[in-house]
C-alpha cells in the first residue's frame, strides 16, 4: 500500500520548475512539508551530502529537478554535465529507493533527435545528440534502474515566474527596438512551469510511474514563439527575424522537431492548456471576457 506523502524533498529548488513546485505543493495547515534544496545548500554530485540530506529530511517523496541546463556549455564541460544530469540522478534514485520514497525525475525533449517529424510519444526510442541530451538520457536510465517505481517526466521549453527563460530574453531583445535573429526551423512545445509543476504533483500524489510527457498543448517554432512573446508584451513581433541553426553556429546540436505528445497524461484524464493561453497568464495579459 502506498504511503501518503507528508514530506517532499525538492532538488533544484531555485530553478524555474523548483520554484513552481514550491508554490504547487499544498502546504496549508501542515498538509505537506517541503524541503527545498538549492544548489547552494546541496551538492547533488556528492553522494555523502545527498545521503545526509535524506537522513535529515526523511522524505516520503522526492522531486529531482536539479540539472545542468547550459546546452552549449555542456559541450565544453562534459564531465560536469554528466556528473550533474546522470550520476547525481542515479545517486538520488538509489537514496529514494532505499528509503522507500516516491521519486519524480525531470527530463527533457532533447532526448530525441528531432527526425520523426511529428510529436514524440512516450514509447518512441530516444536518440540524443550532444552532451546535454546524452546526459539527460543516461540520467533517465540510471533513475529507472535504481528506482523502478520512479516517475520520469519529460518536459520542454520551460518558462515561468522567478527565472530568466526564453520569454524574458526575447522581451529584453525586443525592448531594445532593434531587429534580432531567431531560429525558424526548430519546433517544440513551450511549457509553463506552474502548469507542469501542478501536473507533476498530481502524478506523484497518484503514485504514477514510468515515462510521462508533460507539456502545454500546441507546437511552435522558436520564431513563432518569439513573435507571440513580443506581441503579448506589447512589442513589435516583426523585430524577430528568421534565421537558421547553421547561421547561428552554436556549439551544441538541437533537435529540429522535438514536440512532445502528452498521451499518458490524456489517458489519465489530464489535459494541459494551450501554451499561448499560459503565456498570456505569465505576462499578465487579459484576454477577451476578462479571463487571464
Amino acid at each position: 500500500m502506498r504511503k501518503p506523502i507528508r514530506r517532499v524533498l525538492v532538488t533544484g529548488a531555485q530553478g524555474l520548475l523548483g520554484r513552481a513546485l514550491a508554490a504547487a505543493i499544498p502546504r496549508a495547515d501542515g498538509a505537506v512539508e517541503v524541503d527545498l534544496a538549492s544548489r547552494a545548500d546541496l551538492d547533488v554530485t556528492d553522494p555523502a551530502a545527498v545521503a545526509e540530506r535524506f537522513r535529515r529530511s526523511s522524505p516520503d517523496a522526492v522531486v529531482h529537478a536539479a540539472a545542468f541546463t547550459d546546452v552549449d556549455g555542456a559541450e565544453a564541460d562534459p564531465e560536469t554535465c554528466y556528473r550533474v544530469n546522470a550520476l547525481a540522478a542515479g545517486t538520488v534514485a538509489r537514496e529514494a529507493g532505499s528509503s522507500r520514497a516516491a521519486l519524480a525525475f525531470v527530463s527533457t525533449d532533447f532526448v530525441f533527435d528531432g527526425s520523426k517529424g511529428v510529436a514524440y510519444c512516450e514509447w518512441d526510442e530516444p536518440r540524443p545528440r550532444g552532451v546535454y541530451a546524452r546526459s539527460k538520457r543516461w540520467g533517465e536510465e540510471l533513475v529507472l534502474a535504481a528506482h523502478p517505481g520512479a516517475l520520469v517526466l519529460r518536459t520542454a521549453w520551460l518558462f515561468g515566474p522567478g527565472g530568466r527563460s526564453f520569454v524574458e530574453k526575447i522581451l529584453e531583445r525586443g525592448a531594445g527596438g532593434a531587429p534580432f535573429d531567431v531560429v525558424d526551423g526548430q519546433f517544440g512545445t513551450p511549457s509553463y512551469a506552474p502548469d507542469v509543476a501542478a501536473t507533476l504533483w498530481k502524478l506523484l500524489s497518484r503514485g504514477e510511474s514510468g515515462i510521462v510527457h508533460c507539456v502545454n498543448r500546441g507546437v511552435a517554432s522558436r520564431l513563432e514563439f518569439a513573435r507571440a512573446i513580443l506581441e503579448a508584451g506589447g512589442l513589435d513581433p516583426s523585430l524577430a527575424r528568421p534565421t537558421t541553426e547553421a547561421r547561428l553556429a552554436r556549439p551544441a546540436p538541437r533537435p529540429t522537431f522535438s514536440a512532445l505528445a502528452n498521451l499518458r497524461l490524456e489517458a489519465a484524464g489530464i489535459r494541459m492548456r494551450p501554451w499561448r493561453e499560459a503565456l498570456l497568464e505569465h505576462l499578465g495579459v487579459r484576454v477577451p471576457g476578462g479571463a487571464r
